[in-house]
């Protein structure tokens, strides 16, 4: 058996900047910075179809926690869907507000 020397990683240095603008990024980020929240369906009018990636992703690139909670939603054939809805923490704020 031999021993793994390799030593342990340094925690990720954030170099993102700002979302640039035009991007579905930004809108989000906008979105969430005003206070307001977000499911999937909610997501569609700025842009994002698929806004679980971008959650994933702006909590990768930016070291965001990004609280979440499911709901049930009216969906178009008459039942409820099961979504997910997405804000910012205050921590979140001060972040992307430090990066501003």
């Amino acid at each position: 058996m031999t021993k793994n020397n390799k030593n342990p990683s340094s925690p990720t240095r954030l170099t993102k900047d700002y979302p640039n603008k035009d991007t579905k990024y930004y809108k989000i980020v906008e979105h969430f910075m005003s206070g307001n929240s977000l499911n999937r369906f909610e997501a569609e009018k700025l842009g994002d179809h698929c806004l679980n990636s971008t959650v994933f992703s702006l909590c990768k690139d930016y070291g965001l926690e990004i609280p979440r909670h499911s709901e049930r939603v009216p969906n178009s054939f008459g039942g409820t869907s099961k979504v997910t809805r997405y804000y910012f923490s205050g921590l979140d704020v001060l972040i992307m507000s430090s990066i501003k």
